[in-house]
């Protein structure tokens, strides 16, 4: 795999992606991804402040959504793309993304898989208009027996309140002087991402570790109707 860094504020268009790459981004970078030969992967990292992405017309980046609009990176960031190439038709069927644009893939029923899933429901909680979780008391969070840590993907199917299952980002662990806090995850933060036979791969827990769950039951209205997530065959 090549790796290639993009010099700072550059507006840059590369007209055919013919291997597997890395693409560096300087500050201020404004990529346009090219269509792909084959099928192909690509990573895309941002190292400094204001690179963007835009995909060229034509490819699909999941759900019938064509993304010609500008993916911001955040410094740091690493958008990592797969490229489908169907050779009998000569087209390039999808640029399916992870990151950035989770939400478009969580529209399809994928999921990036969680470190825990709940056991049992969680100390009390109030829950914010956005479906944010702040605990009523102070204290660290452990989830089916293992402490959390800070930007863990923490997956819930025991809240007390079905509309809050679903997956979270750890905002904040708690302590003896603060609460836990959890953020629900950008690839489970609205109706279109709750997918009923979505699957949900765990992969650490004190009982759940290496386990599986499906999305079973939800009507459609995001923080209104319950979602139910029950353990895969």
């Amino acid at each position: 795999m090549r790796s290639l860094r993009i010099p700072a504020s550059k507006t840059i268009s590369i007209a055919e992606l013919d291997d597997d790459v890395v693409l560096i981004l300087a500050a201020g970078v404004q990529l346009t991804l090219p269509r792909p030969s084959g099928d192909r992967r690509l990573y895309v990292r941002a190292e400094g402040a204001g690179a963007s992405v835009i995909c060229s017309a034509g490819i699909e980046i999941g759900g019938g959504v064509t993304a010609t609009d500008a993916i911001d990176l955040s410094v740091g960031e690493t958008l990592h793309l797969v490229a489908y190439y169907d050779a009998a038709a000569g087209t390039h069927s999808a640029y399916l993304a992870l990151g950035a644009v989770a939400g478009q893939l969580a529209a399809l029923g994928y999921h990036a898989p969680v470190r825990l899933m709940s056991a049992a429901a969680l100390p009390a909680y109030t829950a914010s208009a956005a479906g944010v979780l702040t605990a009523n008391a102070n204290g660290a969070l452990s989830v089916d027996g293992v402490a959390v840590a800070a930007n863990d993907r923490i997956g819930l199917k025991d809240a007390a309140s079905g509309e809050n299952n679903g997956i979270f980002v750890v905002t904040a662990t708690g302590d003896g002087s603060n609460p836990y806090i959890l953020t629900p995850a950008e690839d489970f933060d609205g109706a279109r991402d709750i997918v009923l036979g979505a699957q949900i791969h765990v992969v650490a827990g004190s009982t759940l570790a290496k386990t599986r769950f499906v999305v079973t039951a939800f009507a459609g209205t995001y923080l209104t109707d319950a979602v139910t997530i029950e353990a895969g065959a």
